[in-house]
């Protein structure tokens, strides 16, 4: 029905018919083109050499990648992954806005390592020798590891939102294995209980020869106590972020160690 409606119609006004078809057709090509340009101008926008140089580019999935100093110094800078790069440097954009008589211009603005960029072959900064490495520059070229994980294993303020003060929680836990003993460790922090108060408590599953045995150890702490995190104290439980080993007293192990990943702490249930 539809084809002999179709026919009907152009037979009857071949001409109209005939712009018709071709009006169609040219917006469906303009479509594919500009699609086509779309693809090839956003997949050289994502190009290393655009952005500084370099034979590869990462990025955050929602922007920015968190810890990324835990990023350069232990993942692409350690192991076997650090054996095979060269150079990494880290970079940031943003948007800034010159203010002068005419009101604001929105200019699209880039920050990296002078150094850095200079290895990694950024065309745009090389000749500028004014551009050098300033103190907190150099923090990211070589940083202190333990603070890298302390930034990262903080514990934060309870934040000022009462539909989540009663439901907030953090926590550090651990897990490794001593022979045929494996544990799993955690020390959480809850929301809080009293007026500078809240509940911190430890758990401990050890498993030995196949068996599974939970332990667990409850106080209070004092916000300010929380704030030394990723050093931590309930009771006897204690752990202690030193270079880059956490420590662990444990009264309650089935040994002594002194690194937590073998050493498992708790009070008894």
């Amino acid at each position: 029905m539809i084809f002999v409606l179709a026919l009907r119609s152009l037979l009857s006004r071949p001409i109209r018919s005939a712009v018709l078809a071709g009006g169609f057709g040219l917006g469906v090509s303009v479509m594919a083109a500009l699609l086509g340009i779309g693809g090839v101008i956003l997949e050289q926008a994502r190009t290393p050499a655009l952005v500084g140089g370099g034979d590869v580019v990462i990025a955050g999935q929602a922007g920015r990648i968190g810890s990324a100093k835990f990023v350069l110094s232990e993942v692409l800078g350690g192991g076997d992954l650090g054996r095979r790069i060269k150079v990494a440097s880290p970079s940031s954009r943003a948007t800034l806005y010159l203010l002068d008589e005419r009101g604001a211009t929105p200019i699209s603005a880039r920050g990296g390592i002078p150094s850095l960029e200079r290895r990694l072959g950024d065309p745009e900064t090389r000749e500028i020798a004014e551009w050098a490495d300033t103190p907190a520059d150099r923090d990211w070229i070589s940083p202190d590891h333990e603070a890298v994980l302390r930034a990262m294993d903080r514990f934060h303020p309870i934040p000022d939102v009462p539909a989540r003060a009663d439901s907030w929680s953090e926590w550090l836990y651990f897990n490794g294995r001593a022979g045929t003993t494996r544990f799993y460790l955690t020390f959480i922090a809850g929301p809080r209980v009293a007026q500078s108060q809240r509940r911190l408590g430890v758990r401990l599953q050890l498993e030995r020869n196949g068996v599974m045995r939970s332990y667990s150890f409850a106080t209070l702490v004092t916000d300010q106590e929380l704030s030394s995190a990723p050093d931590l104290t309930a009771g006897p439980n204690t752990v202690r972020l030193v270079g880059r080993v956490r420590r662990g007293a444990c009264p309650y192990s089935s040994r002594r160690s002194r690194d937590i990943r073998t050493c498992a702490a708790s009070s008894r249930r």
